[in-house]
């Protein structure tokens, strides 16, 4: 029963300060140095490593106090610790350790969004989906206008990269969050549901544009496990919401399939140069798996390399051949994601 003498505090009830964190920590997506090598992996790292550690330091955990561990949360701890020792057998231990803490990341921002529970509030999704409108009409801009300075000012490699450096990781920023924006835009009311809405609208556009077969499939899946969340039913009785969003949808498509590529990006788009080119390799596995075929034979099956290394052949010209590690980029970019991490697991369409 509850404490008759308990009041009501920050620590049990959603406050301003509590949304307000959870939004500096997404604002994490901006944070870049144009000039510097790894211009968006270390910001963009720091940038969430300063502000989580200011929402551990300014909300004390919610009462009543306790502690719980999901089923899937104890698989990711066992891994964690797995990840861990595996590093006593890596070649490069100290590189590994590091790429263990960029891991450890995304979990310290679990733990700090179920202080918040910022998916409770209204403010919080209007504010964020602003955001995400804004990376996606970014990355957009640098597809269709390549002599705007302002979109090219982040750094990376080929565009569209919005603000994440890479197409690849701007496209799967925007599949998780794509199924949210659905979600408000269906329950939402008047100018509430129009925020959500240009979020899909844009968010597609880009997905679409940057030809990212990944992306793809992670959006199906997202989609098809909001079904299941939900029920059709529950689904369904959004109809008219749904036949509405089929017209900017098409229109979508219809633009996707009718621009170009941006001039000089040929050589980055291979494979990919027409919508229908990508469609047509979506589920062969072939090119992913021949950039994992040489460790067969040199990284040991049962215990691998230790976290964060990959051996390789890199001296296949002398007499007798000796093994190198390959310790290249290794970007995590799942902390760029931790403005929705928590409510992900936690997600039903109820």
């Amino acid at each position: 029963m509850p404490d008759p003498d308990y009041k009501s505090s920050l620590t049990d009830s959603p406050s301003l300060l509590r949304v307000v964190i959870w939004l500096l920590v997404s604002l994490g997506v901006f944070a870049c140095l144009p000039d510097m090598m790894s211009g968006n992996y270390l910001p963009k790292t720091f940038w969430a490593a300063a502000t989580i550690g200011l929402g551990f330091a300014l909300l004390p955990p919610r009462r009543p106090f306790g502690f719980s561990v999901t089923l899937l949360g104890a698989a990711w701890l066992i891994y964690l610790g797995w990840a861990l020792i595996s590093l006593t057998w890596a070649v490069q231990t100290r590189v590994g350790f590091e790429r263990w803490l960029a891991l450890l990341l995304p979990t310290l921002a679990y733990l700090l969004a179920r202080r918040t529970r910022f998916w409770e509030s209204d403010v919080f999704w209007l504010s964020f989906f602003l955001m995400t409108s804004l990376v996606a009409a970014i990355g957009i801009l640098q597809y269709f206008s390549p002599s705007l300075p302002l979109v090219h000012s982040f750094p990376g490699t080929a565009v569209p990269r919005a603000t994440m450096g890479s197409r690849n990781y701007a496209s799967m920023y925007l599949m998780v969050i794509l199924p949210f924006a659905l979600v408000r835009y269906l329950r939402g009311r008047g100018w509430k549901s129009a925020i959500p809405l240009v979020t899909l609208i844009l968010s597609l556009l880009f997905l679409l544009l940057t030809k990212t077969r990944g992306a793809w499939v992670g959006l199906l899946v997202g989609l098809i496990y909001l079904i299941a969340a939900g029920g059709y039913r529950r689904i369904a009785a959004y109809r008219k919401k749904l036949l509405f969003l089929l017209i900017p949808a098409v229109l979508v498509f219809l633009i996707a399939l009718a621009v170009g590529l941006p001039a000089g990006s040929e050589g980055s788009f291979k494979g990919k140069l027409k919508f229908s080119h990508a469609l047509k390799t979506i589920l062969n596995p072939r090119q992913r798996l021949s950039f994992w075929a040489p460790c067969l034979g040199i990284t040991d099956p049962l215990l691998g390399a230790g976290f964060g290394n990959f051996p390789i052949v890199a001296t296949p010209y002398l007499r007798r051949r000796r093994l190198r590690p390959l310790t290249g980029k290794f970007i995590m970019i799942i902390f760029r994601r931790m403005s929705i991490s928590a409510f992900r697991a936690r997600f039903s369409f109820s």
